[in-house]
């Protein structure tokens, strides 16, 4: 009789500790299908939407001499920006969205909104610039302010996701180049505050630029010197290289 109570009681016990046993591992969170684990970073990409902002003002068809394979060579500052500007369309990535401004005497003159770089927008980009010609003055203030306001335009109107489902943040950037400051009655300083909530990020390339004129655009954006063909050539290739280094921690903002 005690032999089989003793029996029973172990029996017992086995059973709720099977019972105990089998509750804990229903409780414990089930394991996540292979391949579906997200990350956060997953859920996000990033694309560059830039506006080139060309100086095409009287002071930018100056006569540059240079020595080329031991020749001396003629050509306007104006040509060797457009030259420069052909290296930097060719080798921007597909991905990159991209517009024009250059200058029309006093005032900025939009040749291209911001545009996917296929081959056909790069040929249009190209042939804008080849059309240009150098007369007039620098509004280069205003032609800031049109390009930062093309951008957040483009960003509002654009903003969706990828086919991957991923959010497409956009990063809003002006190159500039020119060869002289302001000479429209515009405040370049009030502009760069002023369109600071609308772009991610600016480059003001000074081609030729005495000390003290390029020190009115430091502090605007990211200052870069070029004082002839290969440095301007070289300026380009190095903010290129940069647009193009892989981004993170950036959020779309939500107005």
């Amino acid at each position: 009789m005690r032999l089989r109570t003793i029996l029973i009681l172990a029996a017992l016990l086995t059973s709720l500790s099977l019972l105990i046993v089998s509750q804990a591992v229903s409780q414990e969170p089930a394991d996540e299908p292979a391949g579906e684990e997200k990350d956060e970073a997953d859920s996000f990409t990033y694309r560059h939407n830039v506006m080139i902002v060309l100086d095409t003002s009287g002071s930018m068809g100056e006569m540059l001499e240079e020595r080329v394979n031991g020749k001396k060579i003629q050509r306007s500052k104006l040509q060797v920006a457009k030259e420069a500007a052909h290296e930097l369309f060719a080798e921007l990535r597909s991905d990159f969205h991209v517009g024009l401004i250059i200058f029309d005497d006093m005032v900025p003159k939009l040749e291209s909104s911001p545009a996917p770089l296929t081959d056909a927008h790069r040929q249009l980009l190209i042939s804008r610039i080849d059309a240009a010609k150098s007369v007039g003055h620098t509004p280069i203030a205003a032609s800031m302010k049109m390009a930062a306001e093309e951008l957040e335009r483009y960003r509002l109107k654009n903003r969706h996701k990828d086919s991957e489902g991923r959010i497409i943040i956009q990063l809003g950037t002006i190159i500039a180049l020119t060869d002289g400051l302001e000479t429209c009655n515009g405040d370049i300083n009030a502009t760069a505050r002023d369109i600071d909530s609308m772009i991610f990020w600016s480059y003001m390339i000074g081609f030729r630029l005495t000390a003290a004129q390029a020190q009115e655009y430091r502090g605007i954006g990211e200052y870069v010197d070029a004082g002839d063909a290969a440095s301007l050539r070289n300026a380009f290739k190095t903010i290129r290289l940069e647009l193009e280094r892989p981004r993170s921690g950036f959020k779309e903002r939500e107005d």
